[in-house]
Formats: C-alpha cells, structure tokens, sequence
C-alpha cells in the first residue's frame, strides 16, 4: 500500500516538562516512522506565542489516534499531566478513540495508576533509566510503538479504497446494504422502535457496553469473526450495529449489513455469494454483518464452511442468531452445524445491561429537556410514585416499544432483563408498586380513544390505528389516561409485562382482573390524585360520560366505596 495513500497517525506526548530531555530523544527515535509519513507528533513545545496553549493542548488531546504517557515522578504529581491530560486520554481510550500507551521513562509507583492495565512500554515495564544503554531502551519503545501505528494503519482503509462493497466487481445487483442506507430505511419503518437510528447515535442513546465492545473487537482482529447468540429481542442487532457505526465513524470502516431471513430455504448457493462477496473486498477497515442466521441456515452454513476452508486476510464479519438449541425444538437440527464452525468465536448476548443502559440514557435525555416534568432514573422509587406525571414517562420512553409482541410469546429477556431492570430502580417500595406505577396511566375506558384523536396529529392517530393501539378485539375497556395518551403504546406494554408475570399469559379476562387490581391499589393510596387527574379531563363536553363510566367500571369491579 502505497503511503500516499495512508492518513497519517497523530501521536500526542503528555509529559512533565522535567522530562523534556527524555521527551526529545523518544521524538528522535520515532524520526523514522514521521519520515515514511505514517505519523504527525504534537507535543505543547509547538504552542507558539499568541495561541489560546489550554484550548490548543485540548483540541490535539481529543483528536489524537494515539496518546503516549510519559511515565515519572514528576509525571504522577503533576495536576495537569495526571489530573487532566491522563484522565481525558483514558476517557477516549475507553470509549476506543484513541490507543493509550504508558512510556515508563523514571521509576515511580504506577502500578495502581487508572492506566497501570494497558501494555506499558519499554518491554515488562521497565522504566528507560534503569537500562544500561537508554538507545536500547528507547529502540525498544520505537518497536512497539511502529507495531501499534502500522496496526491502526491496517484497520483503516486506503483513502483510494471503493467504498460499496455491497456488490461483486462489475455486478449490478447489491447483495448487502450499506449501513448507511440501513439506518436511513430503519427511520422509515414501523419497527424504528427496536433498532437505532442515526438520531438516536446523535442524541447518545444507544448503549454499547464495554465489556461486549472489547470482546467483538478482539475476536474481529483476531478471528475475523464473531456469532452472537441470544433469544429474541436481547439486543444483538443493536450491538452489532451501534459496534459497526463506531468502527466507520472512528476508523473508517466499510460496514454492510444483511437480513438474511429474506433467504429462502434451500438456497445454500446465496452463502457462497456472500462469501465470493467478502473475498473481492478482502482489505482492511471491511465489515459484514449477517442478521437472523436462524432463519437461513443453509446459506450461512455455507456461507462458514467456505470461510474456514479459506478465510480472507483482511474482512470480518459478525454473524447474529438465536441459540441452537431454540431452533432445533422447531426442527431446524442441522443449525448445529454454524454453531460448531464459530465455536471460539461465539459471544452469548445477555440484554439486562443492554437494556439498563439504554433506559438511563432515555432518562437522561427527558430530564435534561425538560427537569420539571421527567423525573431522572437516579430518583428514588418514593420519590418517583409522587410525581405522577413523570415516573411513567420515563419508562415508557426507554425504548419498551421493543415489547410490540408481548402477547403469548413474552421472551426470558424480556420477562427478566427488562422487567427487573424496572423493577430494582422503581418498584422496591412494596409488593404493589407496580400496579401503582401503572394505575393512573393504564385504568382503560373507551372514551381514551376520543381523547387520543382529538389531541394527536392525524397522522399520529392514523399510526395508532395501523398498529392497533386504537382498538382491540380482546380488550372491551381500551385507552390510557391524561397525559400517557402521548405514548399510549408504550404505557400499555408496561402493564401487559405485569400481567404476563403475574399470570403467565396475556387474555381479556387477566387484563380486565389486573386494571381492577391495579385501580383498587392505586385508589386504596391516593384516591385524591386519581380523581383530581379526572377531574382535569372534566373540560371536555364528553366529562358526564367519562364520569358514569368510571362509575360504572367501580361498581363492575367491587370498588363501590371510590364510586
């Protein structure tokens, strides 16, 4: 690869300045690698008279691809070096947008430093001064150091490099979708709600663990593939996607994804496509993602076999499924065969971190817009049950509407993970705080529909409808109240999940027999909320019909004494 062809690696030096002599003759001996054009340095002795130096050393700490610690005494007791520059590199570190390498230039107690787990350098750790000849020590930095920048090289493409790599070489049809274009036609859809979309990486709402983040990276390097498994609606779509956009938006990746439901049984031949795909593109800084190999299992069977006998050099790929034994209960036994080829390469998805971190970053996100109203996932739960306008909002707004099929088919993820999650931060005030929690929102009466309509956009409305959140063959007493008619879906699946956990399936009967119980909860605690509620909805010409419905639904339900 040419190197006119390679963007150049910006290395900063965070050092003390009693170090500068040191500085300097590391600087020297990284002189061949500045030469070959493989990277820029920037160090504050380039700070010239004149230049704002706290926002210049700011704008190099945080555009960087590596950050190198010069390690001291007068390093570790410097507020700035260490309170500052190593607190903000190990922050972009984390989150993988530059590569930290600790230089141990004097000995001095590090080992317990935030950084004390990165590769140290010279070799084991051992300071520059303690070695006879310093060049040997510092030839000895200048190794690692190469071999990390040409590492970062590799990864990211050759600026010439075709970016669609959807298609084979002189082939019209695309095989993959650009993520790009992915997260574009996502916005459009109605299940927009349970994957993310670009507005969603913008507003930092996509949650993708650490722990996940590191092992994927590690098995792409490594293996150059990951299968992730886990039962429905665990998350693995997301963090593949949130993992791929990471990748092209901070090291200029190619990424394509495929749903390869849309495969039909029997077409093993589409594997070998996909495969033939990989290797015309096999370069550094290519990504596929294989979504739903469940429901192809002989493409993508082939799809691994091809790729063991012959893996390309450079692309990877992460392949998303449901478990094995899952799919075998429905017949698909030779599923196995997948499974075994990505044996070491298997990450099992668990969504109950997923799933937290996304509900604090909605949460967040409420409470910033709008303090007064959106109660912050910190609060505790009595705080939360006495503003009752907010506790529900938040929830709901945390991304439930993964739950559309509750119904029957209420997965372990969703019944535990997402469930509990709720439950630890708002429900440990009693046994009956759920019902609580959804009583002011959930008690259902037909006129909400009215109420829904005359406040949505139609558009908004015509939605509802479309999804079946305006009616319900099942449900005679449909709606939410007050200001839940914003999210109404949402608000619903919340009180569906406790009925499916208190008995194990979702039907008319269970539904109506919870409303009343939660009703019953809700007035037996703060039946001057409730009606204070209905009595804000009384502005309406339909408030005497509101009225003899809910006394009616009292009467219905033995809740005589709050009619």
């Amino acid at each position: 690869m040419a190197n006119t062809l390679i963007r150049p690696v910006e290395i900063f030096y965070s050092y003390a300045h009693t170090d500068e002599r040191l500085c300097n003759r590391l600087e020297q001996h990284l002189s061949s690698l500045r030469r070959e054009g493989l990277v820029i340095h920037w160090h504050d002795r380039q700070i010239v008279a004149g230049m704002d130096w706290e926002h210049t050393i700011d704008t190099h700490l945080n555009s960087a691809s590596v950050i190198l610690l010069l390690v001291s005494p007068d390093f570790m007791n410097s507020e700035y070096c260490y309170g500052i520059e190593m607190q903000r590199a190990m922050e972009r570190h984390r989150s993988r947008g530059a590569l930290v390498i600790p230089i141990i230039l004097r000995p001095v107690d590090w080992q317990h430093a935030p950084f004390a787990r990165l590769q140290a350098l010279p070799t084991g750790g051992r300071p520059v001064t303690k070695w006879t000849n310093r060049d040997d020590a510092f030839l000895d930095v200048a190794n690692g150091i190469r071999r990390a920048v040409e590492d970062l090289t590799a990864r990211a493409p050759s600026l010439s490099a075709p970016s669609d790599i959807s298609r084979l070489p002189g082939k019209p049809i695309s095989y993959f979708t650009s993520l790009e274009d992915y997260l574009k036609d996502l916005a459009k859809q109605q299940t927009r709600h349970r994957f993310p979309v670009e507005s969603d990486f913008a507003q930092n709402l996509v949650y993708l663990p650490e722990t996940y983040s590191s092992r994927m990276q590690t098995l792409l390097r490594e293996k150059r593939r990951v299968l992730l498994v886990g039962a429905s609606a665990m998350g693995k779509t997301v963090l593949a996607v949130a993992l791929g956009k990471y990748l092209r938006d901070e090291e200029q990746y190619s990424v394509a994804y495929k749903n390869v439901a849309r495969v039909k049984d029997g077409e093993g031949a589409e594997g070998v496509l996909w495969y033939e795909l990989a290797l015309a593109h096999d370069r550094p800084g290519t990504l596929y993602i294989l979504d739903n190999c469940h429901l192809a299992r002989e493409a993508v069977n082939e799809f691994c076999f091809q790729w063991e006998s012959r893996a390309p050099e450079h692309a990877q790929c992460i392949l998303i499924s449901r478990p094995g034994a899952e799919e075998s209960e429905t017949g698909f036994e030779t599923m196995r065969d997948y499974f075994e080829l990505c044996g070491g390469e298997t990450i099992e998805v668990s969504a109950h971190d997923i799933y937290r971190g996304v509900l604090e970053r909605y949460a967040a996100l409420y409470q910033q817009q709008d303090p007064t109203r959106y109660v912050a996932l910190a609060d505790d739960s009595a705080a939360v049950l006495e503003r009752q306008h907010a506790q529900n909002l938040v929830i709901s707004k945390s991304r439930l509407g993964a739950w559309r099929d509750l119904g029957g088919r209420l997965s372990r993820v969703k019944e535990e993970g997402i469930y509990q999650a709720l439950k630890d931060k708002y429900l440990s005030i009693s046994k009956v705080a759920l019902p609580l929690l959804c009583a002011l929102r959930q008690y259902e009466i037909p006129v909400h529909n009215l109420f829904v309509e005359t406040k949505l956009p139609q558009e908004e409305v015509r939605l509802l409808e479309q999804e079946k959140l305006l009616t319900s063959a099942t449900v005679p007493h449909h709606g939410v109240l007050y200001d839940l008619h914003l999210h109404p879906a949402e608000a619903r699946e919340i009180f569906k999940a406790h009925v499916y956990r208190q008995y194990g399936q979702v039907t008319a009967k269970q539904l109506s027999q919870s409303i009343a119980d939660a009703l019953r909860a809700y007035l037996s605690a703060r039946p001057s909320n409730y009606l204070a509620v209905y009595q804000a909805l009384y502005v309406d010409s339909w408030h005497q019909k509101q009225r003899d419905l809910l006394e009616q639904f009292l009467r219905d339900r033995e809740l005589q004494e709050y009619a």
